[in-house]
C-alpha cells in the first residue's frame, strides 16, 4: 500500500489570490454605485469582467476547500456568490444589449462576496494539516486515474452510507447536522479527487467524471439548510441527497469495471 500525497495549496498564493480578488470586487462595487447614482449604462465588458469575478472565485474555493475541508459554511457561501456573479454577469450583458441603465440594488450585488472572501482568506491562517488518504496506485496495466476514481468511489459509498441513516423527512434538524457535514464533507473530498482529471485527454472519461461531480455537488446542496441560487434546491432534501449521490456512485462504479 503506498499513500499518494493529494496535491495541496501553497497558502501564502492563496491567501493573495483573496485579496486581489477581495481588492478588485471591492473596486468594482464602488463603481457600480457611482454608475447607479448616476443612472449610467454598463459599457462593454462589465460582463466579462463579472464572469471573471466568478472564475477567479470558483480558483480560490477549490484550492480553500483542500485547506479547509472543515469550513463547509464558507464553502458553501463561496459557491453561492459564484453562481450569484455570474448571474449578475448574465443581467449586465441583457442590459448592454438593450441599453439599460443601472437601477437601484446594484450597490448590494458585490457586498456578500466581498465579505465572503475577506472572511475566507482571514481563516486560511488556521488551515489545519491536510490528512493523506491512502490511495491504492493502478496495477501494471491499468489506466492513470483508476486509483483516484476507486478511492473516489468508496468515498461517495461511505457518505451514501451515513445519508441512509439520516431520517428521510429530516428537514435540518440540529440533531442530524454532524451526519450531514459528514456526509458533504466526503462527497467534496471525492469530488476533488475527479477534479484532478478533468483535462484528461479522454473527453469521454471526462465526461463521466464531470456527471459524478455534477451529482455530487446536487447532494451537498440538498443537505445543506441553504437554498441553491439557481433555485433547484431549497433546504434539506435527504431521499434527494442520497439519489444524487447514488447517481454518482453507479457512474464511478461503471468506471472502475470497464475502464477505458
Amino acid at each position: 500500500m503506498i499513500a499518494v500525497t493529494p496535491f495541496r495549496p501553497d497558502v501564502s498564493i492563496l491567501r493573495q489570490q483573496f485579496n486581489a480578488l477581495a481588492l478588485d470586487l471591492t473596486r468594482a462595487d464602488a463603481e457600480l454605485e457611482s454608475a447607479q447614482d448616476r443612472e449610467q449604462r454598463p459599457t462593454s465588458g462589465w460582463d466579462t469582467r463579472f464572469m471573471d469575478f466568478a472564475m477567479r472565485l470558483d480558483d480560490v474555493r477549490m484550492g480553500f476547500a483542500q485547506l479547509r475541508p472543515d469550513a463547509t459554511d464558507v464553502i458553501i457561501d463561496l459557491g453561492m456568490d459564484i453562481r450569484k456573479i455570474a448571474a449578475a454577469s448574465a443581467k449586465l450583458e441583457l442590459m448592454q444589449d438593450f441599453q439599460l441603465s443601472f437601477k437601484s440594488g446594484w450597490e448590494f450585488v458585490l457586498d456578500h462576496s466581498i465579505d465572503d472572501v475577506q472572511r475566507a482568506a482571514a481563516m486560511l491562517d488556521m488551515a489545519p494539516p491536510m490528512p493523506i488518504p491512502p490511495v491504492t496506485p493502478p496495477a501494471p496495466g491499468e489506466p492513470s486515474y483508476i486509483a483516484d476514481v476507486r478511492h473516489a468511489a468508496e468515498l461517495v459509498n461511505q457518505s451514501l452510507a451515513a445519508i441512509r441513516q439520516i431520517p428521510e423527512g429530516d428537514t435540518g434538524d440540529a440533531s442530524t447536522k454532524d451526519a450531514r457535514i459528514g456526509a458533504f464533507k466526503i462527497n467534496k473530498e471525492a469530488q476533488l479527487l475527479l477534479e484532478g482529471h478533468f483535462h484528461d485527454a479522454d473527453q469521454n472519461l471526462v465526461s463521466e467524471l464531470r456527471h459524478a461531480d455534477a451529482s455530487l455537488e446536487d447532494a451537498s446542496w440538498q443537505l445543506a439548510k441553504k437554498p441553491s441560487e439557481d433555485g433547484r434546491f431549497n433546504g434539506v432534501d435527504i431521499p434527494g441527497a442520497a439519489r444524487d449521490t447514488a447517481a454518482a456512485a453507479d457512474i464511478l462504479g461503471a468506471l472502475i469495471a470497464s475502464p477505458s
